[in-house]
């Protein structure tokens, strides 16, 4: 149990480190983090579109039409942000959140590993999540480290 704990683990963070930014299988999670920034992006302008609404309400004579033209454009950007939000979510347990991917991808690896479900793949997912949280803040740590020393030994050279 152990075992296939650590072998699913390690299949999960060496997954996740691959298709991290810059590396192989960058493309399959591109689009989400530019989702990420999308969904930032029109957090603001809805911001920046309601500030402007009181304040033509408060403060000016507006027309009808300024009003319904940034109440439509405040509705789409938060119906497309509500859309963003259902994709991202649904996407974390497969490919974005280490910790989270244990879910899915125990489902998937344990029968492999095991030969077929029982109940013992409740305290693996567990132990995965455990693992991988573990497991990818140490990746983390070692390559912002590596990072780290590259650009000193860049500036040294310079």
């Amino acid at each position: 149990m152990i075992t296939t704990a650590f072998i699913i683990s390690f299949i999960i963070v060496g997954f996740r480190a691959i298709t991290g930014k810059g590396m192989v299988l960058y493309f399959m999670r591109s689009w989400l983090d530019q989702m990420v920034v999308n969904k930032k992006e029109d957090n603001d302008l809805i911001k920046s579109f309601n500030r402007n609404l009181k304040e033509l309400k408060d403060f000016g004579n507006p027309h009808e039409s300024e009003i319904d033209s940034l109440e439509r454009r405040i509705k789409t950007l938060t119906r497309d942000n509500k859309k963003r939000t259902i994709v991202l979510f649904l996407m974390k347990p497969v490919i974005l959140c280490s910790t989270c991917m244990a879910s899915i991808h125990t489902l998937i690896w344990y029968p492999i590993f095991q030969e077929g479900f029982d109940l013992m793949i409740i305290p693996v997912i567990l132990m995965v999540a455990f693992l991988n949280a573990i497991l990818f803040a140490w990746l983390e740590l070692v390559s912002g480290l590596i990072e780290a020393v590259t650009d000193f030994n860049n500036l040294k050279d310079e």
